[in-house]
């Protein structure tokens, strides 16, 4: 069960990289859910700028560390396969999110 838990970053990230308004720009309910989670951490945040940050680098983040974590402790040599890909995946959409969190950034300033 603990296992499945320190999953559910990763599936996170699936979904952003699913519902980001780049990439789903022909499926409304995927936008649509990505706007509502924008929307609601915007009035958390009271700043839409910290809610996107958030999005963009807190999920890939955190996505990143349990997924590097449940790499490093599985002794299973299938299971290690599994965790070294979404370990891969992860850091893949780290680096790509984050390029478009500088250029993004850039285009405030």
């Amino acid at each position: 069960m603990k296992k499945i838990l320190q999953f559910i970053p990763f599936f996170l990230l699936v979904w952003l990289c699913l519902s980001f308004p780049s990439v789903t720009s022909n499926n409304k309910q995927m936008m649509d859910s990505f706007n509502v989670v924008v929307g609601t951490l915007t009035k958390l945040f009271h700043s839409e700028k910290a809610a996107i940050i958030t999005l963009l680098f807190g999920i890939p983040s955190l996505s990143l560390l349990f997924c590097g974590n449940l790499f490093l402790k599985e002794k299973n040599k299938k299971l290690i396969l599994v965790y070294s890909v979404t370990l891969i995946i992860s850091l893949a959409s780290w680096l790509i999110f984050g390029m478009i969190l500088l250029i993004g950034l850039g285009n405030y300033m």
